[in-house]
């Protein structure tokens, strides 16, 4: 169990597999985060064989639970070239894992293949994800392979959905301009919005679940965690 945690001015570089600024990987058993500040961190993975980059959470395997809620991310880049598998919040997921009340702004990506806000990849070994009030402002680098090719498999929710397992409710995200129309990737969210037009009005008809937790106030037009 991990809570009431922040990360700040911090950065990550690795040439491994499973990188991510709270935990590369659960391999066995559960793993509980909640009230959780992330401000201002670099993930770097600096050579082609490495896999599996979340900004959060870099993976999870078979037989494993993750349960992540009262999470705030402002300024995060992840970094890697010809990747595969990177998620804003978690690279892949291979079993079990619930979100709640998730707020993403500022993030940027650069990869290749098997890129998403919520998930790089949902492997079919997959048996349930459920991702409830998230707001994500993330953006993305397209990078090509040797051959000069684009991926396919990227979007706004996960970026390869194999075992089609995710559900999410009041998912919204700001719209990302370059996303190409070949998006095979998962891209259920409930809606686009831009983050200057939001105000308490549009939280409390929207996501409201936030104004209910005593974790979050609205600062400005935008959600913070206390």
């Amino acid at each position: 169990f991990f809570d009431n945690i922040t990360i700040q001015n911090s950065s990550i570089t690795t040439v491994k597999n499973y990188a991510g600024a709270l935990l590369g990987r659960v391999r066995t058993g559960e793993a509980h985060y909640s009230n959780i500040r992330v401000i201002n961190v670099d993930i770097n993975a600096t050579v082609l064989a490495a896999k599996y980059t979340g900004g959060l959470i870099g993976g999870i395997e078979p037989n494993t639970k993750l349960f992540m809620s009262d999470i705030y991310v402002e300024g995060l880049d992840i970094s890697h070239a010809q990747s595969d598998m990177i998620g804003a919040v978690i690279g892949r997921v291979r079993s079990y894992a619930e979100f709640n009340r998730i707020v993403l702004l500022d993030v940027n990506i650069v990869g290749r293949h098997n890129l998403g806000i919520l998930i790089g990849k949902e492997d079919n070994t997959t048996t349930s994800v459920v991702a409830n009030n998230i707001l994500a402002d993330v953006s993305f680098e397209f990078q090509t392979d040797p051959n000069g090719i684009y991926s396919d498999y990227y979007g706004y929710v996960v970026g390869n959905a194999d075992a089609g397992k995710v559900v999410v409710s009041n998912y919204y995200v700001v719209e990302e301009t370059g996303f190409r129309s070949t998006s095979k990737g998962l891209n259920s969210q409930t809606g686009f919005v831009v983050l200057s037009e939001l105000d308490a009005a549009w939280f409390e008809a929207n996501l409201s679940d936030f104004l209910s937790s005593d974790l979050w106030a609205i600062e400005g037009n935008m959600l913070v965690l206390k």
